[in-house]
């Protein structure tokens, strides 16, 4: 028995007793009013992981996270070699004179696990459909993690399905600096009942219903009962024709039946709204009007992330059943401005408001995207603002808090996308005012070609060939000698999980796929620090030899393989 086997016993039985109690608590019901595994915490690149509720989500028959019998061959290494790499600054950025750096807003970060109805991690797709971060995707690994360090703050709405799961729909808030976890089991799942009615107190029927995603309605009575629904912090949607759209978060606990008794929606009398566009200026194309409540609630009752854009063409548009109250209107078109930039309405219940949308001509972002010399059809075109948090306060003149308190999409003035015609071409109004510089991205119609460049002031007329795309190709080398068997491996870069894998005796651990920068980081072993580098500089292939402690290369005895769940693989 190697010489820590006895602290190595004792720390795994705590371990193993703080993990079991853990995932009683977590299951059981018995948590407080707002179970939630969403939570956002400090974190510089070099702390300590913590294990948090994703530990109960791990598959007794995989602490190692990876397969024992993989090329590598048996290994009585039982934890594993965890590897962490945060990107701090990219040199594949384009630089800026003055004023912030290039993607200098996305500083979120999001970890989280998903397991199925037996506690098994999920095969699961992670989607970002609603907020600053919309349309941003993740898939779990084969351990059910996912995770990114590039988010941008604010609430978001997102949807998890899986092919094994009833999936889940939820709203994450994200703070600059801080990690979100979003973790979610789908065992001991619970139903979900109440009744719908309108301000009056009479029974609303045929309402929709959605809890965590999951679908119902509203019977004659208003009464509907939602089953299948996951324990967590479960999202409420209601949504009947002549109201507005509904929404309220609500703690649903493991195997509980709520009662109708116990839930009532009350829905307010939608307001209506007709647009028009009253100068043709810009474009071509139509215009793009964003809605949000002028007010900040501490009860979010309303679910302004059902409520647009709206799009407005030549022909008015009449959008129906938004929520009452003060409401700002900001109006986009590409290549012109609205005037004023921004309406105040006093949106009615039941009533009906029109506006005449005015713009005026103003400094366009143009170009067109060739590769080898022939344009290119069907690519993506974002243009951003080098820090698009601030460019939204500055360009709204409303506070980080104002946009904190409720679902809002990045406006064009922050950030706008187009896709290239037949032309290979593309065009965006500059909003030179609310950030000098700013951030073209140019993705291929292949998805996997990218050119980032940046516009600077006075910047009007822009080629972008894909021919150059390049980058990414920086890797990490780390030696790790003196082993004689497999050694398992997890590794995270800039917050994403990847696959875990059992490193042959005779090989190095290269990671590939590395942007050129400045990274920091750390490798633990069963949580012993064995590398940390604060500051890496990563400019082509870097390589670092490793010295690791003896159990990650002499293995566990069989005791502790028996006491961690584990089959020891040389009996």
């Amino acid at each position: 028995m190697p010489a820590r086997s006895n602290s190595t016993l004792l720390l795994l039985a705590a371990s193993l007793a703080v993990l079991v109690l853990g995932g009683l608590f977590w299951f059981s019901g018995e948590q407080a009013a707002d179970p939630g595994p969403v939570a956002a915490t400090d974190r510089a690149p070099d702390a300590n992981p913590s294990p948090g509720p994703a530990s109960e989500l791990r598959p007794a028959e995989q602490p190692g996270g990876a397969a024992r019998d993989a090329e590598a061959g048996p290994t009585t290494v039982l934890f594993p070699l965890r590897v962490e790499l945060d990107l701090l600054e990219s040199k594949e950025m384009p630089a800026v004179s003055g004023g912030p750096s290039l993607g200098s807003g996305r500083r979120a970060r999001l970890a989280g696990r998903i397991a199925d109805a037996n506690g098994v991690p999920a095969v699961a797709e992670v989607r970002f459909v609603a907020g600053p971060n919309e349309g941003r995707t993740f898939r779990t690994d084969s351990t059910g993690s996912f995770g990114a360090a590039d988010l941008y703050p604010g609430i978001d709405v997102v949807e998890v399905e899986g092919p094994a799961i009833q999936g889940s729909r939820r709203e994450l808030r994200f703070a600059a600096g801080k990690e979100t976890l979003f973790h979610v089991g789908y065992g001991r799942p619970s139903t979900v009942a109440g009744r719908v009615v309108n301000e009056q107190g009479e029974p609303v029927a045929g309402a929709r219903i959605r809890v965590d995603g999951q679908p119902g309605e509203s019977g004659e009575n208003g009464f509907f009962q939602v089953g299948n629904v996951a324990p967590g912090p479960g999202l409420l949607e209601v949504r009947a024709a002549g109201y507005a759209p509904h929404r309220q978060e609500m703690a649903v606990l493991p195997n509980v039946s709520l009662p109708a008794s116990s839930l009532t929606v009350v829905l307010a009398r939608g307001a209506s709204l007709e647009l028009r566009i009253a100068t043709d200026v810009g474009g071509p194309g139509p215009a793009t009007v964003y809605l949000e409540p002028a007010l900040t609630e501490f009860h979010r009752r309303f679910d302004w992330a059902a409520v647009g854009p709206f799009s407005v063409g030549s022909e008015p548009v009449v959008v129906q059943d938004l929520p009452p109250g003060p409401t700002f209107l900001r109006a986009f078109r590409p290549g012109a401005v609205a005037v004023p930039a921004v309406r105040q309405l006093n949106l009615a219940s039941g009533g009906n408001e029109r506006v005449a949308l005015e713009f005026q001509v103003a400094p366009r972002v143009q170009g067109r995207v060739v590769a080898g010399g022939q344009v290119v059809q069907g690519a993506r075109v974002r243009l951003l603002a080098a820090d698009v948090p601030q460019a939204l306060t500055d360009g709204t003149g409303q506070s980080r808090p104002h946009f904190d308190d409720e679902v809002r999409r990045p406006m064009p003035l922050a950030s706008q996308e187009a896709i290239t015609d037949g032309a290979g071409r593309f065009e965006f109004t500059s909003f030179e005012s609310v950030s000098p510089w700013r951030l073209l991205e140019v993705t291929g119609p292949d998805r996997k070609t990218r050119v980032r460049r940046a516009v600077g002031p006075g910047e009007g007329e822009i080629e972008v060939d894909l021919g150059v795309a390049g980058g990414g190709d920086g890797s990490l080398v780390l030696d790790l000698a003196d082993r004689f068997q497999g050694l398992p491996i997890e590794l995270v870069v800039a917050g994403s999980p990847r696959e875990p894998q059992v490193l042959p005796p005779d090989e190095d651990l290269v990671v590939e796929g590395l942007e050129r920068g400045r990274w920091a980081l750390r490798v633990t072993w069963w949580g012993e620090p064995v590398h940390t580098e604060a500051d890496l500089t990563i400019a082509g292939r870097v390589e670092r030899a490793l010295t690791l402690p003896s159990g990650a290369i002499l293995g566990q005895d069989e005791e502790t393989w028996l006491r961690a769940g584990e089959t020891y693989p040389l009996r």
